[in-house]
């Protein structure tokens, strides 16, 4: 329960965070998202002082750092997770055995809309840059740019990748 509520609340936040700021003296805060799978807790950034990343550092020093978030162990269902503030068993993005249909692949349900979907409205632009592995295409789901790789087995040099949900 306090993970459902600390991932929901950072999403609220965030939103509630938008909207006040604008109210009281016409700015916005800078909203980032780094979404990193793959890796160690200590793998890059703030939190190693063995691999110095100067600019991560920065971003980590001057803003909110959130430290507990449940991951699935598996991509698509924690950015689905990440991007709708929901676990990803209610936005039927990873099978749920004790609930009857719900939590398989099926489609994202309409009162969970992705986090730029929310935002947009407030004046946000959003960028994407990564695996997708969510549904639809980055632009319809709320993003303004975006640059999917398809391929994860070859880093380096991709063969099947987007650009705005258009074949490179």
């Amino acid at each position: 329960m306090k993970n459902t509520l600390t991932l929901v609340t950072t999403l609220h936040l965030a939103y509630f965070c938008a909207q006040l700021a604008s109210a009281v003296d016409g700015s916005k805060p800078n909203i980032i998202v780094i979404f990193t799978d793959d890796q160690t807790y200590r793998g890059i950034g703030y939190n190693n002082p063995e691999v110095k990343t100067p600019n991560l550092d920065a971003l980590a020093a001057g803003g909110l750092r959130y430290t507990d978030f449940y991951n699935t162990a598996r991509c698509w269902p924690s950015r689905a997770a990440l991007l709708t503030g929901y676990y990803a068993q209610q936005v039927r993005r990873d099978a749920f055995p004790s609930i009857q249909g719900g939590g398989t692949r099926g489609t994202r349900p309409a009162w969970a809309p992705l986090l730029p979907v929310t935002l947009k409205p407030q004046g946000y632009r959003s960028y994407h840059s990564g695996k997708w592995h969510i549904d639809g295409q980055a632009l319809q789901n709320g993003f303004d740019h975006s640059y999917i790789v398809n391929d994860q087995d070859r880093f380096f040099s991709p063969k099947n990748h987007l650009e705005d949900d258009r074949p490179l």
